[in-house]
């Protein structure tokens, strides 16, 4: 039997032992609800998981494997020694990077996530944004990059880890004796529990994963016995609103400095902040604006019926706009619900405003559809719907609400415009990459000799769907945060840019693996991207 097995058998036995204690032990610490946290921790687990498979290609184990080169590989260690060595450098960066987490504003904004739950067990060790899951593993694919291990050595610390991240969360109590006697050497949940506070100078501290060794070392250990643990958690984000999966995802975005929020007993009684829902109710301007919206928007859709029904064979079809599929519930969802005081103190005024729009709109889709350019048609049933809204609501009402109303044009394919540049794009990605490493290349159009490789750059190797993605992520985050449309529209460029950089790491780790390791992944000695 392999060690993977085992390893993965080890941590679901004790995976499985922990949850039984916690929840039917006298060692458990305290009765920890399970309905919407866990649903919440097991999701972030379960996002996080899809958004790393699907940006990152291979693993840091993966890459461990195929790598023959670097500082510890030309060590030539033994095993034990190397896999010694190995334990001590991660154990030491994940030490640093969690407490760089913690100090740097930007990170502590993702990280908080894993705070923000008010309870404490095995399933708060899953619990983390998917942004910080990016981010942690950029940097142990970097560490394989820079040391070059074992995929052996660097296995066991992940199993070793792992464990203990599981045990250090758990829902349990540990004899004073046994804990005291742990806790010089490793992390135990009594250890743990106090980073978990929700007072600040204990969650600033007992940062290590493993070995209690670096926080000693570095002044960032806090002993249970003297530890005051007020609540678990923050001192913000602690209202039952915030324990559901929706909530958790948009904390980092909701986080300010210094952030005011009502105090944990103001939650208790029936009364509570985060179980009170709005109560406001339509006024008659909304349901006349309602009733004219329904109406004109029916009309729409059937006269613009062939090009909504192209939209979505597009979404279904092609990758890059599977997206469009959410853009209307997320719309709805910030309309409607997110942003419901906001709109309905708004007042609808009807006006004519909007005629010249729809007229407009009419013409461009006439014109498109004469000359066959489904793009012009897209445009034009989206700005119809726009002109309608423009007249339902009053140029007050909708300019108000214009960066949720533009979020429309998202449901566009746009890639024709954008699928040459970023191709182009990516075969510059290559050449830089050949570049910086001083291999022999040459690039042909979009054919890269790459050392004795041949890569084919096709339309599916550009990362589109990366940018799609990106920025249909950025806009509907912008949307929750900001009111203003230049903010809304730089936080929609900075997610397609970061969908761009995706792209970018995702060819050169490719390539990366191929140089490093001397073959190709593919036949015929020629490589295709599928995307």
């Amino acid at each position: 039997m392999s060690f993977d097995y085992f390893t993965t058998t080890a941590i679901l036995l004790l995976a499985t032992g922990l949850l039984l204690v916690e929840r039917f032990s006298r060692w458990r610490r305290t009765k920890a609800p399970v309905e919407h946290r866990w649903l919440t921790n097991i999701g972030l687990m379960l996002l996080g998981g899809v958004v790393v498979t699907v940006l990152f290609p291979y693993s840091p184990m993966t890459v461990a494997g195929e790598i023959e080169s670097g500082w510890v590989h030309e060590l030539q260690l033994p095993i034990a020694v190397e896999t010694l060595l190995v334990f001590l450098i991660f154990d030491f960066w994940r030490y640093w990077e969690h407490r760089v987490f913690h100090e740097v504003p930007l990170l502590w904004r993702v990280h908080l996530v894993h705070h923000s739950d008010t309870y404490v067990d095995i399933t708060t060790s899953e619990r983390h944004h998917p942004f910080e899951a990016l981010i942690a593993s950029f940097t142990a694919l970097f560490l394989v990059f820079a040391l070059g291990f074992s995929a052996q050595a660097f296995a066991i610390y992940l199993a070793i880890a792992t464990l203990f991240v599981l045990f250090s969360h758990a829902n349990i109590v540990l004899s004073e004796g046994l804990d005291k006697s742990l806790r010089f050497l490793v992390v135990t949940p009594a250890v743990h529990a106090v980073h978990h506070s929700d007072y600040p100078a204990e969650t600033n501290s007992n940062y290590g994963t493993v070995l209690m060794i670096w926080d000693r070392l570095f002044g960032t250990y806090v002993d249970p016995t003297h530890a005051k643990i007020p609540h678990f958690g923050l001192e913000y984000f602690h209202q039952r609103r915030d324990t559901t999966l929706a909530s958790a995802l948009l904390q980092p975005f909701e986080y300010r400095k210094g952030i005011v929020y009502p105090d944990r007993i103001a939650e208790a009684g029936p009364g509570a902040t985060g179980s009170v829902l709005s109560t406001i109710a339509l006024s008659a301007e909304w349901r006349s604006a309602l009733w004219r919206l329904t109406l004109c928007l029916g009309l729409v859709l059937i006269a613009f019926w062939p090009t909504a029904a192209n939209l979505a064979a597009l979404w279904a079809n092609s990758e890059p706009y599977q997206y469009a599929w959410l853009v209307l519930p997320m719309f709805v969802y910030v309309l409607v619900w997110y942003h419901r005081d906001r709109v309905l103190a708004l007042t609808p005024r009807p006006d004519y405003m909007g005629l010249p729009v729809v007229l407009i709109s009419c013409i461009m889709w006439s014109a498109s559809y004469i000359v066959d350019i489904q793009l012009g048609q897209h445009v034009a049933m989206v700005l119809a719907i726009q002109g309608i809204a423009l007249s339902a609501l009053g140029r007050v009402t909708y300019f108000r609400l214009l960066p949720i109303m533009a979020m429309l044009f998202l449901m566009i394919p746009s890639g024709d415009i954008l699928q040459p540049a970023l191709r182009g794009l990516t075969v510059k990605w290559i050449e830089w990459f050949a570049l910086l490493f001083n291999i022999p290349h040459s690039i042909e159009g979009f054919v890269a000799y790459i050392g004795g490789h041949r890569y084919v750059v096709i339309d599916a190797c550009s990362g589109l769907t990366f940018v799609t993605l990106g920025g249909f992520l950025g806009y509907s985050f912008g949307v929750l945060v900001f009111r203003s449309l230049h903010k809304v529209l730089a936080l929609a460029a900075a997610g397609a840019l970061l969908g761009v950089i995706t792209n970018a790491m995702r060819v050169w780790l490719i390539i990366g693996i191929d140089w490093l390791r001397g073959s190709q992944m593919s036949m015929g000695g020629t490589w295709i991207c599928n995307g």
